[in-house]
Parts: C-alpha cells; sequence; structure tokens
C-alpha cells in the first residue's frame, strides 16, 4: 500500500509541475522505494496504479 499511495502521490505532483521540489521528492521517495521492491510487489503496484487512472 506504501507504494501505491508514493506513486499516487508523484503523479499528483508530476500534474502540478514536473520540475518542482515536490516532484523530485515524490519521485525520489517513490524510486527509492520501488528499488526495495521484489517483482511481485513492483507488478501489482503498477497494476493498481493503471486501475485507479494513475
Amino acid at each position: 500500500m506504501k507504494l501505491i499511495n508514493l506513486g499516487m502521490k508523484e503523479t499528483d505532483a508530476a500534474d502540478r509541475d514536473i520540475e518542482s521540489p515536490a516532484f523530485i521528492k515524490a519521485r525520489d521517495a517513490f524510486n527509492s522505494a520501488l528499488g526495495n521492491a521484489t517483482p511481485a510487489e513492483k507488478d501489482a503496484v503498477f497494476d493498481a496504479l493503471k486501475r485507479h487512472g494513475y
């Protein structure tokens, strides 16, 4: 669930301004958490984000 939340925060920040510090912070947090995820967790996160329109 944490990865999904971070992915949504990243996307929302990108929608506002892709060069903003908020986006950079959200992107870095998501990528860091994603780097520690298993392949199954990554697949589940991207599927969930896609289902929710992200």
